[in-house]
């Protein structure tokens, strides 16, 4: 059976398993690392985290936008991560091929490096007053 026959039977929904491997989407390499980040563990988490690059950024009270590097699978990716009064959103790879950390996997990696460098926010509530007891 030819391929054409196989994206035939694949659109008419009768397709076998071992059919679809050979049709699968190809990843992006950012939307890989972004898997292999979900699933890291122990030591292989520890040498991610270790090798987060933060490169620039600025804080406004409760605004911030940083941005930097991360090695993941060996391979060096960009990152940003910009909070809007509280509100974080984080992003992995170039940006025309970025992947939206919507499970706050890259935030929760990141986020004492960010801190570390000197990009944590101010800690006031809408009135103007303070957290700290």
């Amino acid at each position: 059976m030819n391929l054409g026959k196989k994206y035939k039977k694949l659109f008419e929904g009768k397709v076998r398993s071992n059919d679809k491997t050979l049709l699968k989407e190809a990843k992006s390499p950012a939307e890989a690392a972004y898997e292999m980040l979900a699933k890291a563990q122990g030591n292989e988490f520890k040498k991610i985290q270790d090798s987060i690059n933060v490169e620039d950024g600025s804080v406004d009270g409760r605004d911030r936008e940083v941005s930097g590097t991360i090695v993941i699978g060996g391979a060096t990716f960009k990152w940003e991560m910009s909070t809007g009064d509280g509100m974080s959103s984080s992003y992995l790879g170039p940006d025309n091929d970025s992947v939206s950390d919507d499970d706050y996997i890259l935030h929760d990696t990141l986020i004492d490096a960010v801190e570390e460098a000197g990009y944590g926010l101010d800690e006031e509530d809408e009135d103007g007053y303070s957290d700290d007891w």
